[in-house]
């Protein structure tokens, strides 16, 4: 049961799914792997990234929602942890960057865009700062998140290839294929997801569907009736 829980609460699950993702996208497009400091890249951002949002002191009160009080109790844990895998990343991009940097004018100016765009909107749901914050959006926060990890295991790996082996050209329309599957795959797992947390989310005003709608007519919208 511990095991379980430090699988799924510390969000070392969603780096591996991340990493199987972005594995499955050079297996599906026919593309050679990465190097391995850009996948030790991808598991480390992605569990620091889904971390932030749950890490709490271990003085806060004692709390009814399982994950939050396992982050409660392992408050001292999750610091070196994230501590520990911010090195981590941070050592594998400027090892790619000094590897490959040189190699970043190759790219055409459309992926630009889309290399901008994703971190963007991963910033940009935390707030980091600004007057938006695409966590309290509602109906758009799911879409946000499937967006940013149909962007990060679809495209970034793509990318990623590009620079380090130069003339690389997957099926375009696979391509994006390939990233709306994941992108409206990722969104549906979101809304879901937003059931179980729907009392923290109803006492923070966090502005999703469940609490914007009501848990019951959520669940009804998301099920299965046979006839």
């Amino acid at each position: 049961m511990r095991a379980i829980q430090f699988l799924f609460f510390s969000n070392y699950f969603l780096g591996l799914l991340a990493l199987m993702l972005s594995l499955e996208t050079a297996f599906q497009l026919d593309l050679p792997f990465a190097s391995p400091a850009y996948y030790v890249l991808v598991v480390s951002a992605v569990i620091v990234y889904y971390t932030v949002a749950y890490t709490i002191p271990a003085t806060a009160p004692v709390s009814r929602n399982p994950r939050t009080e396992w982050y409660r109790q392992h408050a001292f844990f999750v610091r070196i942890s994230q501590l520990v895998l911010s090195m981590i990343g941070l050592g594998s991009a400027l090892l790619l960057l000094v590897q490959y940097g040189k190699n970043l004018t190759s790219l055409p100016f459309i992926d630009y865009v889309f290399i901008a765009l994703v971190p963007l909107a991963g910033l940009l749901y935390y707030g980091m700062g600004l007057t938006l914050n695409l966590r309290d959006t509602g109906w758009l926060k799911a879409f946000v998140i499937g967006f940013v990890w149909a962007g990060c295991v679809s495209l970034m790996p793509v990318f990623e290839v590009q620079l380090e082996h130069g003339s690389v050209f997957p099926n375009a329309k696979l391509e994006i294929w390939l990233f709306i599957k994941n992108w409206m795959f990722c969104t549906v797992n979101a809304i879901m997801f937003d059931l179980k947390d729907y009392a923290d989310d109803a006492n923070r005003q966090l502005k999703t569907f469940v609490v914007q709608f009501g848990l019951r007519k959520r669940f009804t919208l998301f099920s299965f009736r046979s006839y």
